[in-house]
C-alpha cells in the first residue's frame, strides 16, 4: 500500500488550461498547505491577482475543492473542483484537474505541476 499524499508545503505551477488563459500559465503559482484531511492553498500570479482554495483529502491523495479568486482586471470568481494526483518518477506531483465556474457554468481541466 503507497503512503498518503502529504501537500504540506508543496508549490506548484500551472502547466496546462483548457480555457485558454495563457497568463494564468505563464505565471500561476499555488502554495498548499495541508492539516489532517483539510487542504488549502494561496494561489497568485500571471492573470490571477489573489485566490484561496481550500478542500478535503482523500485516502487516495485525491482533492475535492472549493476555489475563489480575483482576477488582475478586476474580475471575481468562484467554482468547485477535483485535483488528481500523479506521482512523477522523481517524486514530485502533477495534479490533473477538473473545475467549474459557479458564476457562468463554464467547465474545464487544468494540470499543475509541483516545482
Amino acid at each position: 500500500m503507497a503512503e498518503p499524499i502529504d501537500y504540506n508545503g508543496r508549490r506548484f505551477r500551472m502547466s496546462h488550461t483548457s480555457t485558454g488563459d495563457t497568463a494564468a500559465i505563464d505565471g500561476t503559482v499555488f502554495d498548499y498547505e495541508q492539516n489532517g484531511d483539510i487542504v488549502t492553498c494561496h494561489y497568485y500570479g500571471g492573470s490571477v491577482r489573489e485566490g484561496r482554495m481550500i478542500g478535503v483529502v482523500n485516502d487516495t491523495g485525491k482533492l475535492t475543492i472549493r476555489f475563489t479568486h480575483l482576477y488582475i482586471d478586476g474580475r471575481m470568481v468562484s467554482g468547485a473542483g477535483e485535483s488528481i494526483p500523479e506521482v512523477l518518477p522523481d517524486g514530485r506531483l502533477k495534479l490533473h484537474e477538473t473545475f467549474i465556474f459557479f458564476d457562468d457554468g463554464r467547465s474545464g481541466q487544468s494540470i499543475v505541476e509541483e516545482i
